[in-house]
């Protein structure tokens, strides 16, 4: 039985639409493809024909040369390919967003090894728009990262596989002593519980970039993780009550931007737990001004970030295995190319968990993380009305 390797890139001989390429493989799953000119895997039979809709549904967001162009989605039902002996007709998504949680997340994840490096190469990262702490940068284009077990777990087993069109690329991970930290980190030396801290190192998703722009957006409704403290649950219920998070799902967390070259401008999570459904879209609506529009807002870069949105939201309506509570998503681009840049990552997995998981501890009202979806949509909202000039109109809580 034929299962299939979906591929969607830009071919420079088809105008730089988006196509679907199908082809045999022994597992389904979704891939990012690699580089603007698009070549598809060796393991893909020949194509014959490739049979495109006439209903555009964009040009794939792009990415740097040598990063990921991720998968797009959108429209996926529209699209057919046959090859030398079969005529193939596709809709909808892998099986494997239907697979249980406990078939996907084994409680035995298989740890990849940790890239050799020494950590005197390590840079503080201080420009982040959220304030993480303990993030450093390596040479050769990651980011090490402070992690808990949870999110090292998240990182390391087949879960992962259904959201990396979504993931920085993770690359393993290392233990730093107390004394290597503090030859880092700039000031006051840290006091640690543990001689050791596990990092995890991911791909710098502003590697490269001349002027990185991102936003950080806190997602759900949901502060906590599972069997927190009640004095810790009370405390995080405040928050989510007295911000945007319980009203739309979402929050900003964080925002760089650039206006010209002398420094970013730096937004930190203070200024996004002020912020109310009245006043979210006017906060929101520098990050997609640029200079390429003549300082105004770059309906292009909206389109183009909502085309990641919308197939996020496209992958939450139907995946019922994980919940991602205090996750974050950036959208983020750079100043100097910012159609060619942009793209969405979804971060922060230290309260993500299988459904399965969740529902032995407590119980759930659906399966879906509607939670994270309802932010998803109102940022898809907010978007629309930035580029359209329109009033924001937030979005129900789906059922």
């Amino acid at each position: 039985k034929l299962q299939f390797l979906y591929f969607i890139g830009r071919l420079a001989n088809k105008g730089n639409k988006i196509v679907k390429i199908v082809g045999s493989k022994t597992e389904a799953n979704w891939q990012p493809v690699h580089d603007e000119s698009f070549s598809y895997s060796p393991e893909i039979d020949s194509i014959s024909e490739v049979e495109k809709c006439e209903d555009r549904v964009g040009d794939n967001p792009g990415s740097q040369s040598g990063s990921s162009s991720f998968v797009c989605l959108s429209g996926c039902d529209e699209y057919q390919v046959k090859d030398e002996k079969n005529e193939v007709h596709l809709s909808g998504y892998p099986d494997e967003l239907s697979t249980s949680s406990s078939e996907v997340f084994p409680e035995e994840a298989t740890h990849v090894a940790p890239p050799a490096f020494d950590a005197k190469y390590l840079s503080e990262k201080t420009d982040n728009c959220s304030g993480h702490h303990m993030m450093f940068r390596t040479q050769d284009g990651k980011v090490c990262k402070e992690a808990t077990n949870e999110e090292e777990k998240f990182y390391e087993t087949k879960m992962s596989k259904m959201f990396s069109p979504f993931l920085a690329e993770y690359t393993g991970s290392v233990d730093l002593t107390s004394s290597e930290i503090n030859n880092i980190v700039k000031g006051k030396p840290k006091e640690f519980s543990s001689s050791t801290k596990r990092f995890i190192l991911l791909r710098d998703v502003e590697c490269g970039f001349k002027r990185p722009c991102m936003m950080d957006i806190k997602m759900g409704i949901r502060g906590f993780g599972l069997n927190p403290s009640q004095q810790k649950r009370n405390s995080k219920n405040r928050k989510t009550q007295s911000t945007t998070s319980a009203s739309l799902g979402m929050r900003i967390h964080g925002m760089k931007l650039w206006r010209g070259d002398s420094s970013p401008i730096i937004h930190d999570k203070y200024a996004g737990r002020k912020l109310t459904i009245d006043n979210i879209r006017e906060f929101m609506l520098p990050f997609f001004v640029t200079e390429r529009a003549d300082n105004k807002v770059d309906k292009e870069l909206c389109s183009a970030l909502m085309c990641r949105i919308q197939q996020l939201i496209k992958l939450f309506e139907v995946q019922e295995a994980m919940h991602f509570y205090t996750s974050s998503l950036l959208l983020f681009f750079d100043m100097d190319s910012p159609i060619e840049t942009c793209n969405i990552c979804m971060i922060d997995f230290a309260f993500t968990y299988p459904v399965s998981v969740i529902e032995n501890t407590e119980r759930i009202e659906s399966r879906r993380d509607i939670g994270y979806l309802l932010g998803l949509t109102n940022i898809a909202s907010l978007i629309t009305s930035i580029s359209n000039e329109t009033p924001f109109a937030p979005a129900a809580m789906p059922d």
